[in-house]
């Protein structure tokens, strides 16, 4: 393959990264703040059955879902 198309090609593929990345940051963001809404809806539930707030152990998945992602250095456009 010539140098040029082999570029190309490259270039090609991580557009369509960016993109797809992009898209997984956006949608991981929406579960994020859906899983702070499910958790401070547990804590009022709590609150309301005379239980101390974080009584009870959260999922693993909300703990994951709320810890800050790391930031990859990758600027994006959107």
């Amino acid at each position: 393959m010539e140098p040029t198309s082999l570029k190309e090609n490259f270039v090609a593929q991580l557009e369509k990264l960016d993109k797809e990345i992009s898209q997984l940051r956006q949608a991981l963001a929406q579960r994020q703040e859906l899983a702070l809404k499910l958790q401070g809806a547990i804590e009022a539930m709590q609150l309301q059955l005379g239980e101390e707030p974080g009584e009870t152990s959260e999922p693993d998945a909300v703990t994951e879902a709320t810890a800050e992602a790391p930031d990859s250095g990758i600027e994006d456009d959107d």
